[in-house]
């Protein structure tokens, strides 16, 4: 991600942490047991019931920005890191989840769900949606490439500072502007499960 987050090779870690320090975050990338599993296995099969607020803000950063992959990985990675997390929000207010969650859902009925459950505001519910709708567009229609301003359907509630990350991402292209947005999303969806210490 040349140029978004950083200014120089070392400052691509502060400016990061600058950002999560803006919203009320802090954590330590490299120490997280989470992480260190994840480079191993590069998986989702963790329970994000299980994390906390900082093990899951470490994954979506490992998955969005330091993973390479051009924009459709970065959405599909997104896409299920958003699924997981609906699917924890909605297990932990379920008094048998089990029921639900025996056949495959879509993600579409399982961010309907959260939504009937009042667990997300409309902001978020249509970022969501938003994120949705660009993952389909891409998997049945041959040649899409989301446009920036498509993106802009995923900001929620985003802070000064990270409008003018975004903003800089996009001056690098298409592919660092959807890693951050799908970043940032992940971010707020990260709150249905995990609150920040």
């Amino acid at each position: 991600m040349r140029g978004i987050l950083r200014g120089g090779h070392g400052k691509r870690l502060n400016k990061r942490k600058h950002i999560r320090q803006q919203a009320g975050w802090t954590s330590s990338l490299r120490s997280s047991p989470v992480l260190r599993a994840l480079y191993r296995h590069r998986g989702f099969s963790l329970n994000f019931n299980d994390q906390s607020f900082n093990d899951l803000d470490n994954l979506a950063v490992q998955r969005l920005i330091f993973e390479d992959g051009d924009e459709l990985t970065s959405i599909l990675k997104g896409h299920l890191f958003i699924e997981k997390a609906l699917e924890a929000a909605i297990a932990t207010k379920l008094p048998n989840p089990k029921v639900f969650f025996k056949k495959r859902r879509t993600f579409e009925l399982k961010l309907d769900l959260a939504n009937a459950m009042d667990l997300l505001d409309h902001n978020l519910f249509s970022a969501i949606k938003a994120a949705n709708n660009i993952r389909n567009n891409y998997s049945h229609n041959d040649g899409y490439s989301v446009a920036l301003s498509e993106l802009n359907s995923l900001k929620y509630n985003w802070s000064s500072l990270q409008k003018e990350a975004f903003n800089g991402a996009c001056q690098n292209g298409t592919g660092e502007a959807v890693k951050i947005s799908m970043l940032f999303l992940c971010w707020a969806v990260i709150n249905l499960v995990a609150e920040p210490i």
